[in-house]
């Protein structure tokens, strides 16, 4: 594959929504570049066979955020969003 071919490759997403299990922490490099750390909580569920739903067990992500999303998300959300 070219770099070319290479540059124009889609990266893969996963999107997942959920609510922040506590405030994100914003910090600054030395050099002064921001990141952010936090958590989120997902609920899951699955439709039976019946036709009802399941609640199923959540998953938890932990998660790094940098720059400029880095400074939106400390300013912006907060635990339970």
């Amino acid at each position: 594959m070219s770099t070319t071919e290479q540059a124009i490759t889609p990266k893969s997403t996963v999107t997942r929504v959920g609510n922040l299990t506590r405030d994100p922490e914003l910090r600054y490099s030395a050099k002064g570049a921001a990141w952010a750390t936090t958590a989120l909580a997902v609920d899951r569920r699955k439709r039976c066979d019946d036709g009802t739903w399941e609640e199923m067990v959540p998953e938890f992500y932990d998660m790094v955020c940098f720059g400029d999303l880095a400074e939106n998300v400390a300013g912006c959300l907060s635990k339970g969003d």
